[in-house]
């Protein structure tokens, strides 16, 4: 493992952690621009207020930006693993794949085979 992968292995968990202020940041944003909207939508159609019809055209825009990055940064924090899980990617198939230590069980097992045997005839001998 190099130092680079050995860096961002460290830096998962922090990075999980700001993509999700993001994704918490983003939706306070989103609900705020929501409620103006509304507002402002409301107030043009009953008062026929130019303004608030600019600032809801404004907000149009963002209402349907805001959904797409949220999605994409939700997906992020869906995908990414944690550190724990990626040590686990790394690690777990060089340690099956390893040919030594698919060998120490069955080295084990002959060892434990041996000493039952060895039990057994002392049994049988006294």
């Amino acid at each position: 493992m190099t130092g680079w992968q050995m860096y961002w292995l460290c830096r998962l968990d922090g990075i999980k952690e700001v993509v999700g202020v993001f994704v918490f940041v983003l939706s306070l944003a989103a609900t705020v621009l929501l409620i103006f909207y509304y507002i402002t939508k409301y107030c043009g159609d009953i008062d026929g207020d130019e303004e608030a019809k600019n600032i809801n055209k404004l907000l149009k825009r963002p209402l349907k930006i805001v959904p797409v990055i949220l999605a994409f940064l939700m997906l992020i924090c869906l995908f990414v693993p944690n550190t724990k899980q990626m040590a686990a990617i790394i690690v777990v198939p060089k340690i099956v794949n390893n040919e030594k230590a698919q060998q120490i069980p069955e080295n084990l097992l002959e060892l434990c085979n041996e000493w039952t045997k060895q039990k057994l005839e002392e049994l049988k001998g006294d």
